[in-house]
């Protein structure tokens, strides 16, 4: 019994932690696309459940920062090409990767 009560408590928690992703998401995608863009490239992408988790980098004014975005399927298209990334103008190490602003096959 306790086996199944550990399952299922895991199971809502991790169920929780998509909630708040896919919410704060979509706030930041729309807060996101007034923010300055930079040009950016992908570092690193690895599976995350069935979702891909795909990492890169930009650099603002000389500094390099990071960020990460999920997506369903393995961005293939963007792999060791440019991409171009949104930062916030007042804290650049803030960022996202919109869909919308990139030329070419959608990630």
């Amino acid at each position: 019994m306790e086996t199944v009560l550990h399952a299922f408590v895991k199971l809502l928690a991790q169920g929780t932690r998509w909630t708040t992703r896919a919410l704060s998401g979509r706030l930041s995608s729309k807060q996101a696309s007034s923010w300055l863009l930079a040009q950016g490239k992908i570092a690193r992408t690895y599976r995350a459940g069935d979702d891909w988790e795909t990492y890169y980098t930009y650099q603002v004014d000389g500094s390099y920062y990071s960020g990460y975005f999920s997506s369903s399927s393995f961005p293939v298209e963007r792999q060791d090409k440019a991409i171009l990334i949104r930062y916030k103008p007042e804290q650049p190490e803030t960022s996202f990767f919109l869909d919308s602003d990139q030329v070419g096959p959608s990630v």
